[in-house]
């Protein structure tokens, strides 16, 4: 009885409705996807796991997991992950305000410069890639011999007043454990989302088959964000102003990308440990 009870103390932060994250000097609060929790440091391995696969173009906030993995991840052990969450932002626009204006052009430039992005990101992911099997070496004791094989995002499909949206399929090559090549695909979509002055990547990972489901979840989680934020006088006075958002619009797309691949990789790693 007493480990129980001290299990569901555990998982009390976690269970909550939401969570508050502070983006700079500014409280956001994130709603947890329906039927899912936050993970806590108290689920040590799966946390700590987690934060070795930021890219170091972002800064991760909270991330969520079914709530039917979460006494295993109390536990120490490592859930399937087929689906999850994630909230990050680009690490130069924590600090910074986006006016609507701002807002508006990171849109534009989403709609016109993804691709081009893409591609330019794609000539670094060879050298990227070596050193990620090289922490994943030295971490999990496995050569999985982690490749990019094709990277295929697709045209915004959502847009509102406060968010636009894209998804995207990543196939990676790795050795399975018998030491063979083979092949696996994750499909996600990202939300860019405005409050509060601040702009947050709310991704929504899932396998192969699951494109439907992440638009789906995507949508449905964003605007319980957006509604969570109604924002204030500070915050009009932020949207109005804003700041020069030039060179962090052109960050923030490459690093959304960045946060795709590097957490499709982790979620790829926790898989195959799982199987």
């Amino acid at each position: 009885m007493k480990a129980l009870i001290a299990l569901l103390l555990l998982l009390l932060p976690a269970l909550g409705n939401a969570v508050i994250i502070s983006v700079g000097d500014t409280d956001i609060d994130i709603p947890a996807p329906p039927g899912y929790v936050a993970v806590t440091p108290e689920m040590k391995a799966l946390y700590e796991a987690q934060k070795l696969f930021v890219p170091p173009t972002n800064v991760e906030f909270i991330s969520f997991i079914p709530e039917t993995d979460a006494s295993s991840a109390l536990r120490g052990e490592i859930s399937g992950l087929n689906r999850t969450f994630s909230v990050q932002t680009s690490k130069n626009a924590v600090n910074v305000s986006a006016s609507n204006h701002d807002f508006l052009k990171l849109k534009n430039a989403l709609k016109t410069q993804n691709d081009e992005a893409f591609k330019k990101i794609e000539c670094q992911i060879p050298d990227f890639m070596k050193k990620i099997n090289s922490g994943v070496s030295r971490k999990y004791d496995v050569d999985l011999a982690l490749t990019v094989a094709q990277m295929v995002p697709l045209p915004v499909h959502d847009e509102a007043d406060r968010s636009i949206a894209y998804s995207a399929f990543i196939k990676y090559g790795f050795n399975n454990p018998s030491g063979k090549a083979s092949a696996e695909t994750t499909a996600a979509t990202i939300a860019f989302v405005h409050i509060k002055g601040k702009i947050l990547f709310l991704y929504s990972f899932g396998e192969e088959n699951d494109i439907e489901w992440s638009r789906n979840a995507s949508k449905q989680w964003s605007t319980a964000v957006i509604s969570a934020n109604p924002g204030n006088s500070l915050t009009l006075i932020n949207e109005a102003t804003g700041f020069n958002w030039g060179e962090i619009a052109a960050n923030g797309i490459r690093g959304a990308i960045w946060g795709l691949i590097v957490y499709a990789i982790m979620v790829l790693i926790k898989r195959r440990r799982k199987r």
